[in-house]
């Protein structure tokens, strides 16, 4: 009896691991959890971008853009580079139709001042690696 819910439990496990491989490659699911850029979701690498800015880790988040229009994101290196104290408070995802443009209000907060909030169009193609940016502007 001991052996044959022994057996029951290694076969329950075995299965579970191949649906997660037929599911997922082991590489998708390993750049996943390294890199959370590489999700599956234009929500989570703006998101990641984001809190990539935020922790000064700059060349990362230029990694995450493919995009010819850099004049925004050098616009923001900039102020990130030059106040050491600007922070990230929310990244929020307004309503938006198509997933691949997203529109997102963020507020960052430096002590000096009160909570600055700007919208952000974003626009994202999937690449092998991972969802990058093409494209983002600010909403007027």
């Amino acid at each position: 009896m001991q052996r044959s819910r022994n057996l029951w439990i290694l076969l329950i496990t075995l299965a579970c691991l191949a649906g997660m491989l037929a599911w997922k490659s082991p590489q998708t699911v390993m750049s996943a959890l390294a890199h959370p850029a590489y999700a599956d979701s234009p929500r989570v690498a703006v998101e990641h971008f984001w809190h990539l800015m935020d922790s000064r880790e700059i060349a990362t988040a230029e990694e995450m853009f493919t995009g010819n229009n850099s004049a925004e994101l050098r616009a923001w290196i900039e102020r990130v580079e030059k106040n050491p104290l600007l922070s990230l408070r929310n990244v929020e995802f307004l309503n938006t139709s198509n997933a691949r443009a997203l529109e997102v209000r963020v507020s960052w907060l430096s002590p000096p001042q009160a909570v600055q909030s700007e919208k952000y169009s974003f626009v994202l193609e999937p690449h092998k690696e991972g969802w990058r940016i093409v494209d983002f502007r600010p909403l007027r």
